[in-house]
């Protein structure tokens, strides 16, 4: 019987975040790796496009895409995380790093501001290799989305960005889990209580109790995983359900639409419209954060996540229907392009140098363009002859 009662038990998270430490916020964490995962598998789908014939990108421009877009979403996301929820990291402090924008290991990137910064990026990219921004920003939606289901994993693997707390009697109470982190934002008396009861397991002198205890849970020390579970709230693990929705969801919503070749900009605006529906429905469950937990809109209960996600879906919207006016080819498609869709390709304006495909061989574009050009070179030597005998009185043959 009190084994059943251990099973029924929520879970204490304690999974560590470090891939391997060798001191406190470094040097290799999970969310870290991830993020070179996310954008490897970024490269090679953007390859794969490119040698399938199905982009107008060249295999040697994939690389610098992908560097460009891993820069800009790392900016895109702290910047838009200090703009849209904390304010206050756009200061200065006393203590290493100095200026708060570059501590990264304390946590803060926003996936709407990292949204941003893949913009920017894309347009940057387009203007470089004169490609259509919203074909590349097509070939984000699609190579880049599933990255989104890494990184949500990653955020429960430290344990951060959990649920809101669980209410006995609702639907998903069963899946509620207990999450060390929200020791952090523990009021003073919290933490006194929480000093009192590791004092006797072994608390070092000086250290601080909610640090020292959460490292121990991660460590795997049954003896204060038990002295502290009866002071943590049983939370939803709503990083799960975002990597599920925003992640696996949203890319498969828009691997399915982009099977085959489509106007520019409509697999982006699938994916805008997608993730800011499917996020809009997580942060049902998720907690918001602590620091502007108390200024959600009190009139209609949203957070300012779900607000960001009308504007995402906004967005969507209007660009589904300024793709749908512009006169493009048809690009992309993972499956491939048809006859009929490379036809179109090669009748539209980018014909001169940019293909529904893989470009041709230099080589091969420097044959052809000699072949054309030696006519043309010949040509008025053609006329010059006839000109001559006939200024010397010959007939022509």
């Amino acid at each position: 019987m009190n084994s059943l009662l251990l099973l029924a038990a929520p879970w204490v998270h304690d999974v560590n975040p470090y891939v391997i430490k060798l001191w406190e916020g470094g040097p290799i964490r999970w969310y870290g790796m991830v993020y070179l995962f996310g954008f490897t598998i970024a490269y090679f789908l953007m390859l794969r496009a490119t040698r399938k014939g199905v982009s107008s990108l060249r295999d040697y421009e994939v690389a610098d895409f992908v560097t460009t877009l891993a820069i800009m979403v790392v900016v895109g996301s702290r910047v838009g995380y200090a703009l849209f929820y904390k304010p206050s990291l756009l200061g200065f402090s006393s203590e290493p790093p100095f200026w708060q924008m570059l501590a990264f290991h304390k946590g803060g990137m926003s996936a709407h501001g990292g949204v941003l910064g893949l913009l920017i990026g894309t347009i940057y990219i387009s203007r470089k290799y004169k490609h259509r921004w919203m074909h590349l920003a097509d070939l984000c939606a699609f190579a880049g989305a599933i990255g989104l289901f890494f990184g949500r994993l990653t955020n429960f693997i430290n344990g951060e960005l959990y649920g809101r707390v669980v209410k006995e009697g609702e639907v998903f109470a069963a899946t509620g889990i207990k999450f060390p982190g929200e020791m952090r934002e523990w009021t003073s008396q919290q933490v006194t209580l929480l000093a009192t009861k590791l004092q006797p397991i072994g608390l070092p002198e000086g250290s601080h109790p909610v640090e020292w205890a959460i490292a121990q849970i991660q460590a795997k020390n049954a003896a204060v995983t038990e002295a502290v579970a009866p002071l943590l709230t049983v939370r939803y693990p709503s990083q799960l359900l975002q990597a599920m929705l925003e992640g696996l969801t949203a890319w498969l919503l828009v691997a399915i639409f982009w099977r085959k070749p489509r106007k520019p900009g409509y697999a982006c605006a699938i994916w805008l419209a997608g993730y800011g529906v499917a996020r809009f429905i997580a942060e049902f469950w998720r907690q918001p954060d602590a620091h502007i937990a108390d200024q959600e809109f009190a009139a209609t209960g949203f957070s300012r996540g779900q607000y960001l996600c009308f504007v995402m879906i906004l967005c969507g919207i209007v660009l589904a229907a300024f793709a749908r006016k512009t006169d493009a080819p048809r690009m992309g498609g993972w499956l491939g392009s048809t006859d009929e869709d490379q036809k179109a390709w090669d009748e539209s304006d980018g014909a001169g140098e940019r293909f529904c495909g893989a470009p041709p061989d230099p080589e091969q574009e420097a044959a052809g363009k000699d072949e054309a050009s030696t006519p043309a070179e010949a040509e008025p030597e053609a006329k010059d002859e006839p000109e001559a005998k006939g200024e010397g009185g010959d007939a022509p043959a």
